[in-house]
């Protein structure tokens, strides 16, 4: 790059799983991995060579540790903080209506941003062909049936990847019974709170920030109605470092769901755990309610 007149330096870092390096007196045996440090005018891309489906100044996660020390030719050398610009981040839209043989039928589109979609890609382009990663995603889905699916921005990396799936569920046996209760999480529910200790430690460091949308947009016979779905959520915690927010509303027999999680702060502190812990309970319990229709009289 600077044969090609381009101003850019060396940074050495020290991987995620080869610990934070000393920051008082850095020594040469902390660091283990080397990247560019691209300036051009007021703007700095850290780059780095090593995989093929990074887009432009986008690291590894393994990269994203604490500081990396800059070396210069003209000036001695300095701290630099390797932040993340990208998110991980996934939008889900689901389009579904309920018939009355009690099967779900539409479409559900996925759009994976930043690390999500470097994810989709690798797990995408490790399959020999489409249709074995369909059987897999098959596996994954359980009782979902795909009809028909899309797939674009695999090859795009400043764009999204975006799965676009047609799709039946399988819902009720009879819609002549008395009630129903549907639980409105397809998939990608949270099974376990991660952070299952009273106490810790140590800082919880998530790299990138994380951030999962989901909109649910069913329609239902006229036949049946809502009775009652989980209570209204708005949480959020203290010094911006995250937010879940849930909400259910109905217009005559269409109902939508709006979902919210986010993590906006990449390092949580030991005083600021049980914040963090009490927020994935909150939403591993919203994801367990289910929603309660009831026939018509």
């Amino acid at each position: 790059m600077r044969n090609n007149g381009f101003d850019v330096e060396s940074l050495v870092l020290s991987t995620r799983d080869n610990g934070l390096p000393t920051d008082l007196f850095p020594v040469l045996n902390d660091f283990n991995y080397v990247i560019a440090k691209l300036n051009l005018g007021d703007k700095v891309f850290l780059l780095d060579g090593s995989d093929p489906y990074l887009s432009f100044g986008m690291l590894p996660e393994r990269c994203l540790n604490g500081k990396g020390r800059v070396f210069a030719d003209k000036k001695p050398s300095y701290w630099y903080d390797l932040k993340p610009t990208e998110k991980y981040r996934r939008v889900t839209v689901l389009d579904l209506t309920l018939g009355p043989t009690g099967i779900f039928t539409g479409t559900i589109q996925n759009h994976y941003y930043g690390y999500r979609a470097l994810e989709k890609r690798k797990r995408i382009s490790s399959f020999n062909n489409q249709e074995e990663y369909l059987e897999e995603l098959k596996k994954d889905l359980n009782e979902i049936v795909i009809n028909k699916y899309e797939v674009s921005g695999t090859g795009d990396f400043n764009s999204p990847v975006t799965e676009k799936l047609e799709v039946e569920i399988e819902g009720f046996d009879n819609l002549n019974n008395d009630n129903f209760l549907l639980n409105p999480f397809f998939s990608g529910k949270i099974e376990r709170n991660p952070f299952r200790s009273n106490e810790r430690l140590f800082p919880v460091d998530f790299g990138a920030p994380v951030e999962t949308t989901i909109v649910l947009n069913l329609t239902y016979p006229s036949s049946i109605e809502l009775e009652s779905a989980p209570d209204k959520v708005a949480l959020t915690l203290p010094n911006s470092g995250g937010k879940f927010l849930f909400d259910v509303t109905t217009l005559e027999n269409k109902l939508t769901i709006n979902y919210l999680f986010s993590i906006n702060k990449t390092v949580f502190n030991s005083t600021e755990y049980h914040y963090l812990k009490e927020l994935y309970d909150r939403v591993i319990q919203t994801q367990q309610t289910d929603l309660l229709f009831k026939k018509k009289k």
